[in-house]
């Protein structure tokens, strides 16, 4: 299931990054940091995805209410810690609303993390120098 939340948010991630980023690069292998600093990557940015949902009713399927934390622990190439920027995305929907989309709460709150996340990057002051 987290497999899958990450493939489902990883497009939005991609330009997310690069909205703020003037070059982003996909890594193959983040641990293998000799190959990441030949590369000219200066920084790698690892998410890690936290998802909350309910609903008000227990008879309420899918969720309502939808809610995913992104922390980002971001390091320089010789894998130093820079930063650490951590937000929350929420999306809620009503069953009239997601009768044709059963992820809408979810994307919702997706859009709204990467929003989020967008404007921590660029008001981080460690990753502006």
């Amino acid at each position: 299931k987290l497999a899958e939340m990450y493939r489902d948010i990883e497009a939005g991630f991609y330009k997310a990054l690069t909205e703020v980023f003037p070059k982003v690069s996909k890594v193959a292998n983040p641990k293998d940091l000799d190959a990441i600093s030949k590369s000219g990557i200066t920084l790698l940015i690892t998410p890690e995805i936290t998802t909350t949902s309910s609903s008000p009713s227990p008879f309420t399927w899918p969720p309502t209410e939808f809610s995913i934390k992104l922390d980002c622990k971001i390091v320089n190439a010789a894998g130093q810690s820079v930063a650490q920027v951590s937000v929350t995305g929420v999306g809620k929907a009503e069953f009239a609303d997601f009768k044709s989309n059963f992820s809408l709460s979810a994307v919702r709150a997706s859009e709204d993390a990467l929003k989020k996340l967008m404007k921590a990057l660029a008001d981080n002051k460690a990753l502006s120098q």
